[in-house]
């Protein structure tokens, strides 16, 4: 028992090593990088995952999430939809234009139509095999952006296309109360971020993208106490060390420039979850992103909060704020199918110019 117990005491102890030398290694980055990944659940709950995810999008969120599943399953199908008002009133009943987003272009000329209003479109899909403690996927990721501002005469152009593998484990430890989770990826990144003239032409990827692959890791840390409302701290670090795009020179656009790193960024949560009843489960969670950046000076952009109610594992009701903005939710869920729908606002201004973009996703999802 003796043996056993320092060998635990000795694991806590390098979990906390290692953070603390991430935190003191990395706060000279003053730069406050997007999350790598989203989806519909944590968006819905303000943005905040780390210390509640228990599904596939552990392998991104937090992988020591996988050690809270209950079974295995393999995610088929899940594709998630996004937008704001501002792109649905400009598309209107032109349904065709709802391809816009793959192409610079008419990306730029969509934002030229709509000025001083921001164009937002996404598709993502993460099919995925996740049991206990284990899980993998592919994901693909196409998000674009651009807006024209009419004081400067320029539009910005933010695509970013990813596609790869990821892979992870969690340890249990403790009888479980302590999840120690790691997971690995391997992506290939198409990205465009850049200001053109208004009236640019011939913008296209092959002109204007970056493209490079990257392999990447995510380590987390999830420790629950045995007690009741089971309060829980999480901890992750996503994309150690950055993740460089530094690998081969393109598979589709070799221009020979490589996408900017992904930079480390250390996730904090606390949660509970109060057991209501036979049917009825609450959780209740607060995430402070990108810990090691002490630097930003508008501390709302880092703080999330969220709230989901569950009702026999069908109607789940979901509320948060995301930066400064509320979030909201709802999913149905059946024997092998879900529906989810959110909101949530983006902050898009820059300090202290605050501004909202309100975004909507809708995901489909079967699993068997």
């Amino acid at each position: 028992m003796e043996t056993l117990f320092q060998g635990r005491k000795t694991v806590l102890i390098s979990i906390a090593v290692f953070f603390l030398t991430q935190f003191q290694t990395l706060q000279t980055l003053a730069a406050e990088s997007k999350p790598f990944f989203r989806n519909v659940r944590a968006q819905s709950m303000g943005g905040a995952a780390v210390a509640t995810v228990n599904d596939e999008s552990a392998l991104f969120l937090n992988p020591a999430g996988l050690g809270k599943l209950r079974g295995g399953y393999v995610a088929l199908v899940n594709p998630e939809i996004e937008t704001n008002y501002e792109t649905v009133s400009a598309i209107g009943a032109n349904y065709s234009a709802v391809t816009a987003f793959l192409n610079p272009q008419a990306m730029h000329d969509l934002a030229l139509r709509n000025p001083d209003k921001p164009m937002h479109m996404k598709l993502q899909i993460l099919p995925a095999f996740v049991t206990t403690n284990f899980g993998f996927g592919l994901l693909a990721n196409y998000t674009s952006t651009a807006e024209y501002t009419t004081n400067t005469g320029l539009v910005q152009l933010d695509y970013k296309n990813d596609i790869g593998l990821v892979l992870g484990y969690c340890f249990r430890l403790l009888e479980g109360r302590l999840k120690i989770g790691i997971s690995g990826k391997i992506l290939n990144r198409v990205e465009v971020s850049q200001t053109v003239t208004a009236g640019s032409t011939g913008l296209t990827l092959n002109n204007i993208a970056r493209e490079g692959t990257g392999i990447g890791w995510d380590l987390g840390v999830i420790m629950t106490a045995p007690w009741a409302w089971l309060p829980t701290l999480a901890i992750v670090a996503h994309d150690v060390g950055n993740t460089k795009f530094s690998m081969g020179n393109g598979y589709f656009y070799p221009t020979g420039n490589k996408p900017n790193d992904q930079y480390q960024s250390v996730d904090v949560g606390i949660s509970v979850f109060p057991y209501d009843g036979k049917t009825t489960r609450t959780s209740f969670t607060v995430e402070w992103r990108d810990a090691q950046n002490p630097e930003s000076q508008d501390i709302y952009r880092r703080i999330h909060t969220g709230l989901e109610v569950n009702f026999s594992d069908f109607i789940y009701l979901r509320a948060g704020m995301n930066q400064r903005y509320y979030t909201a939710g709802l999913e149905m869920s059946f024997d092998r199918q879900q529906l989810q729908l959110a909101t949530y606002g983006e902050e898009i201004g820059t300090y202290p110019s605050y501004r909202e973009d309100r975004r909507f996703i809708f995901m489909y999802g079967f699993r068997f």
